[in-house]
């Protein structure tokens, strides 16, 4: 069985994260598929995982896995001799659009409870400033950027550029940190 997918967008670079497949008749008497994919018509088909649990199984890209076109090809792959084929009922690709950037901005901020904000209050809890820019590095939604000369971007989360560094610890408080990332405009 061979399948393509280019999201009906075949000049749009696409970041492929995992594959749901719903089977049938997998598991008993080792019964599985076996999975190849290869991106872009690269001519060498990347040997990828097996899926061996009907009704459902999600299996992940290797991290990194981008292109425009993305080729699927699924053998019957059989522990034992068997009379019942297992069947594939349905396939569905994970993916995010990667327009091509056209500006990329490394941010780096500091997160501390208590801290004076720019209208003179105090704002900031750490527990839930880092658990919004994790929900937003691991989202595949825009953000608007708003810059110091009062312009709004439109911009991503650049998968695997979320570094967080603890900055200070002290007993009874809670630590304090630095978080870097990069936000590309699209």
């Amino acid at each position: 069985m061979f399948t393509a997918y280019d999201g009906n967008l075949p000049r749009v670079p696409k970041h492929f994260a995992e594959m749901e497949v719903e089977s049938k008749n997998l598991g008993a008497g080792g019964r599985q598929w076996a999975f190849d994919y290869r991106l872009d018509n690269d001519p060498t088909w990347v040997s990828w995982d097996t899926v061996s649990v009907s009704p459902f199984q999600t299996i992940k890209f290797p991290p990194g896995t981008s292109g425009n076109l993305l080729e699927i090809r699924a053998r019957p792959a059989m522990t034992s001799a068997g009379t019942t084929p297992p069947e594939i009922v349905s396939m569905r690709v994970k993916s995010q659009l990667h327009p091509d950037p056209t500006k990329i901005f490394p941010v780096e901020v500091y997160l501390a409870d208590n801290q004076i904000i720019l209208n003179g209050t105090e704002g900031g809890r750490v527990r839930g400033d880092l658990s919004q820019l994790e929900t937003w590095n691991g989202g595949a939604a825009d953000l608007t950027l708003a810059t110091p000369d009062k312009t709004s971007r439109q911009v991503i989360f650049l998968p695997g550029s979320m570094q967080q560094r603890e900055s200070y610890k002290e007993h009874g408080r809670h630590a304090e940190y630095h978080v870097s990332f990069l936000l590309a405009e699209v």
